[in-house]
C-alpha cells in the first residue's frame, strides 16, 4: 500500500467515513486485511521500558510476522 500523502485518497477529510473505508478496503491487499484480525492483549513481556521510551520486543515483531500483521495491540500497560 503506497504511504505517499497525495496516494491516500482515503485520508481526504471531505470525504464521507464510507467513502474514505471504501477507499482503504480496495487498496488493502488480501494480507494487509486479514493481518487486521490479529488482535493481541500484551503484558510487560513484550516490551522494555527505559525512562520513558518503550521498545517493543523480538516477540512482538515475531508475532506480527507470523499472523501477516496486526490489527489491534492492546494491555501494554495492564500489567
Amino acid at each position: 500500500m503506497s504511504m505517499e500523502k497525495e496516494n491516500r485518497p482515503w485520508m481526504d477529510p471531505q470525504k464521507s467515513a464510507g467513502e474514505r473505508a471504501d477507499l482503504l478496503l480496495r487498496e488493502m491487499t488480501l494480507k494487509e486485511k486479514t493481518g487486521q484480525l490479529n488482535q493481541r492483549l500484551y503484558g510487560f513481556r513484550i516490551y522494555d521500558r527505559k525512562n520513558d521510551a518503550v521498545t517493543l520486543k523480538d516477540e512482538f515483531y515475531k508475532e506480527v510476522e507470523n499472523c501477516e500483521g496486526l490489527g489491534a495491540l492492546y494491555g501494554l500497560y495492564r500489567s
